[in-house]
């Protein structure tokens, strides 16, 4: 039976919790409240709030959508529903929500809070409408996430090779052609079945998933995403709708319920039925938590929508341990599910880069995270090559390697900024030693291999390494820039200005060795180019 007595209880403490900016135990305590009384509107809408700080989006859209079911004159809820919307980059459905918001306040003899409402309302809803434009009419040509022509693609150049790698066998398995291949094929695959199905006017029964190959393809290398149309997201999101229609996938339902929700069709209906659907669902959050970041730099949504898949997959793959990949699903494989890991860090990664401060519990869930990749390779060796195509194999067992050390790297940097020597120069040459790490794992002609080789050196220049240890790093970098260059010689990072980089280390590697022949330097040495980290 409900009991509205408690639940204020439980929503006095929440309140409190929340004045206190304890947005974690203020959640639990709203819960606590909704747990007695589902049917107030008040208890959903504060427990968005405290995921709106927390940064949970996608919860907060369900506890606000909840809140304006059961009170649609709640301008608070259509307020919030708002702002999560915004932040996950839903513009319009932003939009939309703060015209509701406005219109629930009263025409006149407004009070000063509903005046303060007001403004931040219409500022929302301006700000939504202007970010609906620019996802519109800015959309332009790019094959990557930095906004290369796709005449300039890697994936092109490696297509020109295909027949060289074919021929020169084992000798060539590990190029990183055969990567950024292999993930170019997929996720064209997926583009053309999206752009097939655009044009039809009925979609018939060859209706075929084109979510499928663009998250193979964003999972085996984000490097191969591309854009050939104007009009490539309204066509995805197209696209998108049809397979959640089509095969019954969830799209803003919290995980629980969606968990719940599978076993419920699992006992109903079969494998036949959950299997597509939980596909869908996985592949539609990792698209978008890809898209979010990379198209409006907007990396917070991404670690949770590319997180509540993970969350899925944890989930099945527990929970299905012993049912056949073949009735539960591809998603639930080891490999998928790494890849999965791997853009999820990457893309935490980058919303740590983008947080002043670098906010400690953050970097110490990516360290978390980085750890339990490596765990993982540890524990599941990679297959044999013959098993499948050679990019296969590189995407899901020698990369995600590669990238949870660098990501180690990036965890020991940032902590520096917050201390001083000597706790300071360990955790540098950490880093650099991690660095160097990711470095060997990647092969020669992958850009990141020099730029992680690169990256090494910055930080063993900045806790006095002697020259015997720097200068032949400065070699190698030297001499491994030609052979990334035939493949990624317009890339994203190199958009970025890589190739200067690496040029002011082949000056550098000049002056230097014209200064050990003139005797003015010794391979003991210390040196420190340039201002220190």
């Amino acid at each position: 039976m409900p009991d509205p007595t408690r639940a204020n209880v439980f929503k006095d403490e929440g309140n409190a919790l929340f004045a206190k900016k304890e947005y974690a135990a203020a959640y639990e305590k709203y819960t606590d409240a909704i747990r007695e009384d589902g049917t107030n509107a008040v208890l959903y809408a504060n427990r968005a709030a405290c995921s709106l700080n927390m940064k949970s989006y996608l919860d907060a859209v369900d506890d606000s959508e909840k809140a304006t079911e059961i009170d649609p004159k709640y301008s608070k809820a259509w307020g919030r529903l708002a702002t999560a919307a915004h932040q996950l980059a839903l513009y319009s459905k932003s939009a939309e929500a703060f015209e509701e918001a406005l219109g629930t306040l009263p025409q006149e003899n407004l009070s000063p809070a509903e005046v303060r409402l007001k403004k931040q309302y219409e500022d929302g809803l301006n700000a939504a409408r202007e970010a609906e434009t620019r996802g519109t009419s800015g959309e332009h040509l790019v094959v990557s996430r930095g906004g290369l022509a796709r005449s300039e693609a890697p994936f092109l150049r490696a297509m020109a090779m295909k027949e060289e790698l074919i021929a020169s066998g084992e000798e060539r398995r590990t190029s990183s052609a055969w990567v950024i291949l292999g993930a170019y094929q997929e996720f064209s695959e997926g583009v053309q079945i999206m752009k097939q199905l655009y044009t039809a006017s009925t979609p018939d029964e060859t209706f075929r998933s084109a979510l499928d190959g663009l998250a193979n393809g964003i999972l085996r290398d984000e490097r191969a995403f591309y854009m050939d149309s104007p009009h490539w997201t309204k066509i995805f999101n197209r696209q998108v709708l049809m397979e959640i229609h089509r095969y019954g996938a969830w799209t803003k339902e919290s995980t629980t319920s969606i968990i719940e929700e599978a076993l419920k069709l699992q006992r109903e209906k079969g494998w036949d039925f959950v299997r597509p659907a939980l596909s869908t669902t996985v592949r539609g959050f990792i698209m978008r938590g890809f898209l979010g970041g990379g198209l409006h730099g907007d990396y917070g949504p991404g670690v949770e929508y590319i997180g509540r898949a993970l969350e899925i997959l944890d989930w099945g793959r527990k929970a299905w341990k012993d049912v056949p990949i073949v009735d539960k699903g591809t998603i639930f494989s080891d490999t998928f599910t790494r890849g999965v890991r791997r853009l999820h860090i990457q893309t935490l990664m980058q919303a740590v880069a983008k947080t002043e401060g670098g906010m400690r519990e953050l970097l110490e869930s990516l360290l978390a995270r980085a750890d339990e990749i490596l765990r993982d390779l540890d524990t599941n060796p990679a297959i044999p090559w013959g098993e499948h195509d050679p990019g296969f194999v590189s995407s899901f067992y020698i990369y995600p390697r590669g990238e949870a050390l660098a990501i180690k790297g990036f965890y020991h940097r940032e902590r520096t900024r917050a201390m001083t020597s000597p706790e300071r120069e360990d955790y540098i040459r950490k880093a650099a030693d991690f660095y160097l790490q990711a470095a060997e794992v990647y092969p020669e002609d992958d850009e990141n291999h020099v730029w992680y080789l690169k990256t090494s050196l910055d930080h063993l220049w900045h806790c006095g390494t002697p020259l015997s240890v720097t200068l032949p790093m400065l070699e190698r970098i030297r001499l491994g820039a030609p052979k990334i260059r035939k493949i990624w010689e317009h890339s994203s990072l190199a958009l970025q200005g890589r190739d200067k980089s690496i040029r002011s280390y082949e000056m550098m590697e000049e002056d230097i060795r014209a200064g050990l022949a003139r005797g003015e330097f010794s391979m003991d040495q210390l040196l420190m180019p340039g201002p220190p980290m």
